[in-house]
């Protein structure tokens, strides 16, 4: 019994100084069977020596009993002892002294890890603003975590809670609500979670996250309910206000795509009236050579301008075409290649490109979008040299993935278009999808700048990256990445 409860037992006679001990009493002070107290003090740790000391004399003098807890060093390891004993007198002076040892050491580790997880429960619950209940239904008392104490507004553990004083710090328009909520959730075990406002003890108006669930007995009844209740005010503020603020946004980008839309379209009609009259003067008037010239850069102006119109509505129409379906890329590749079909001849260019896959995509804005990649291709060629386009597709690795701070779970197509024109420097990569952005002047090749930012603004629609790299006079290559499903 004393080997399967790790406790032993011994009797010291304080007169002759010689003491009887069961072996696991021995075993558990690593004790020798001949022993004095000399030698049990002698494996006290030193910091418990003085204390231990003190203890055995006042048990001796006052004939009292021994209680304690003690650190003993045994082979080399720390133990901490419990030992009891209780003195027999004789002639009214103590002869012997009876009593057991015990090895706590488990128990103290055991309870110094608990103790040591409580506290990190504790400062976790402080830190998340989160603190736990107990509802005993039967006797209507509430028990509370320090921390939930703290959110209500009370100094932890300040008072006994009842069903009512829990009531009583719901918000007035949200009690009947909760009160109902409560009553529902008494039907059954499973777990609910909700949001509520409180006015706490110090008057804070506080919006809290909770979860509970009702536990019953065996007949059925429901006895005790158990939850947690968490501060969530400034995540619901900031939730508020960043909805507000995306909805002024959205209001406002609203506002400008459609002013820009109108605009465009009221902007066409004096456009063409100037093209018109421009073209009916110089076919139907004679007119000086000064003055011929000058109506020529009118009518050429117009015609630059009702481009550049036109490229604004094609920018702004971007975001008002939000529908994507799975489409097969190949075929709208072969049809915009077709398109350009005269273009490509009339600069002798060779187009090399992979049978696309199918993706997820507004058609008509990839159309637009390879229609504009390949135009520029062919526009910005080497003089004398014949333009080579190649277009490849492969699928992103899991490291380059990381690269981009992608989504490890989605799926990634990678389409790259190059050539070998007369390229950029590098350090203009970035510049080249701002609007209006030119890097060669209008003398040398014609366009109204927007054509870029028209292919960036598709794939940020697409959730997708473009970018560009380039050699000067070697070629530009564009790379374009948008996420697919399997």
């Amino acid at each position: 019994a004393q080997e399967l409860a790790n406790i032993g037992s011994y009797i010291w006679n304080i007169e002759s100084n010689h003491t009887v001990t069961t072996p696991q009493a021995l075993k558990i002070l690593g004790l020798g069977t001949d022993w004095q107290i000399k030698d049990l003090l002698n494996a006290v740790h030193p910091g418990d020596v003085e204390r231990v000391t003190k203890a055995l004399e006042q048990t001796l003098e006052r004939a009292c009993p021994l209680d304690i807890e003690y650190r003993c060093i045994v082979a080399g390891e720390e133990k901490i002892i419990w030992a009891r004993g209780k003195v027999l007198l004789k002639n009214r002076v103590a002869e012997l002294m009876k009593g057991t040892v015990m090895d706590v050491t488990d128990r103290h580790q055991i309870i110094s890890r608990l103790t040591e997880s409580e506290e990190l429960y504790r400062q976790e619950q402080a830190m998340n603003k989160l603190g736990n209940w107990t509802w005993d239904i039967e006797a209507d008392h509430l028990y509370w975590s320090d921390e939930l104490f703290r959110i209500y507004g009370l100094e932890p553990q300040s008072e006994k809670l009842s069903f009512q004083r829990f009531m009583s710090f719901i918000h007035p328009d949200d009690r009947e609500k909760r009160w109902l909520k409560l009553k529902e959730q008494m039907k059954d075990s499973s777990l609910r979670d909700y949001h509520f406002r409180i006015i706490a003890a110090d008057g804070k108006e506080k919006i809290l996250y909770g979860q509970s669930q009702v536990v019953f007995s065996d007949t059925g009844l429901a006895y005790k309910m158990i939850g947690t209740c968490q501060d969530v005010t400034e995540q619901k503020q900031l939730e508020n206000s960043l909805y507000q603020k995306t909805v002024q946004l959205e209001r406002s980008n609203s506002s400008l795509e459609e002013f820009a839309y109108i605009t465009s379209h009221d902007l066409k009609e004096p456009l063409r009236k100037i093209s018109v009259f421009g073209d009916r003067l110089l076919t139907e008037t004679v007119l000086p050579d000064g003055v011929k010239t000058t109506m020529v850069k009118i009518v050429d102006c117009a015609a630059r301008m009702q481009r550049m119109v036109d490229d604004i509505l094609s920018l702004s129409e971007v975001s008002f075409s939000q529908s994507l379906k799975k489409t097969n890329l190949a075929a709208l590749l072969n049809e915009v290649i077709q398109n350009l079909d005269y273009k490509l001849e009339a600069a002798n260019a060779r187009l090399e490109y992979d049978q696309l896959p199918y993706a997820n995509v507004n058609e008509t804005q990839f159309r637009q979008l390879f229609q504009n990649l390949i135009s520029n291709a062919i526009k910005f060629k080497k003089e004398g040299v014949s333009p080579v386009i190649k277009i490849r597709y492969d699928y992103l690795s899991r490291e380059e993935k990381k690269e981009h701070t992608l989504s490890m779970i989605n799926k990634y197509l990678r389409i790259v278009i190059s050539d070998n024109g007369i390229g950029f420097e590098n350090e203009f990569a970035a510049k080249i999808f701002t609007i209006f952005q030119r890097l060669h002047s209008r003398a040398e090749f014609e366009g109204t700048g927007i054509g870029l930012a028209i292919c960036k603004k598709i794939i940020d629609h697409h959730h997708g990256i473009i970018s560009a790299s380039g050699v000067v006079n070697c070629g530009a290559t564009f790379t374009i990445i948008i996420p697919i499903d399997d």
